[in-house]
C-alpha cells in the first residue's frame, strides 16, 4: 500500500507554518506534479520549493511539534474529521470539526491537516 502525499495547496500552507522535515517528494512553483527524489530533503529551504510529505508524516509532525491531533472516523457511510488540541497544550484558540462528510478517508484527512495547519499562529 502506497502512502498518500499531501496536495500542493496543503504543502504551501505547511511551508508557511514552518514544516521542517525531510521529504522524498518536492514540488516547485513551475511544476504541475510533485517530483520524487531518492534522497529526502527539506525542500522548504528553497524559495521556490515545497516539501510534499505523506499525509501520515504531516499528521505526526502536527501532533509532535504543535500538539494538534487530527482524527478521522466513519459514520458507516462517509468519513468525518476532527482536529483537537492535545490536553497538555493550550496555545490555539479553537478546534475544528467538519460539517462536511467525505467520500474517502484520505479526503477527510487532507481537510483535517489543512485545518490543523490554519490553527498554528
Amino acid at each position: 500500500m502506497k502512502e498518500q502525499i499531501i496536495l500542493f495547496d496543503t504543502a504551501k500552507l505547511a511551508k508557511e507554518k514552518k514544516f521542517d522535515l525531510n521529504c522524498h517528494y518536492a514540488q516547485f512553483v513551475e511544476d504541475e506534479e510533485p517530483i520524487y527524489n531518492e534522497s529526502a530533503h527539506n525542500w522548504n529551504l528553497y524559495e521556490e520549493g515545497y516539501s510534499v510529505p505523506t499525509q501520515s508524516s504531516l499528521q505526526k509532525w502536527l501532533r509532535e511539534k504543535h500538539e494538534l491531533s487530527v482524527e478521522v472516523f466513519s459514520d458507516e457511510t462517509r468519513w468525518e474529521v476532527i482536529v483537537e488540541k492535545l490536553p497538555s497544550y493550550s496555545a490555539y484558540d479553537s478546534e475544528y470539526s467538519s460539517d462536511d462528510k467525505f467520500n474517502t478517508y484520505e479526503e477527510a484527512l487532507e481537510e483535517g491537516l489543512k485545518q490543523a495547519l490554519k490553527l498554528i499562529k
